[in-house]
């Protein structure tokens, strides 16, 4: 890709392909990833917590079947 090209996408002059695109995530070691609308928030968050994932329940514990209870 050339310089003036590249510069044209900065500048919003020209709008990429997504071969473009997909060239320079390449370029910068970044991987190109699509996914549903729905789904962009949690990874978001996802992203955002560095990975951790949290949940609103509790873990319970396994009743054994040996108990009586």
């Amino acid at each position: 890709m050339s310089v003036q090209h590249l510069s044209e996408i900065e500048s919003s002059k020209r709008d990429p392909r997504l071969s473009s695109i997909e060239r320079i995530a390449d370029a910068m070691e970044l991987a190109v990833m699509l996914v549903p609308e729905h789904m962009a928030p949690d990874i978001r968050r996802y992203i955002a917590s560095q990975g951790r994932v949290f949940t609103s329940t509790q873990s319970t514990k396994e009743t054994s079947h040996d108990d009586p209870a």
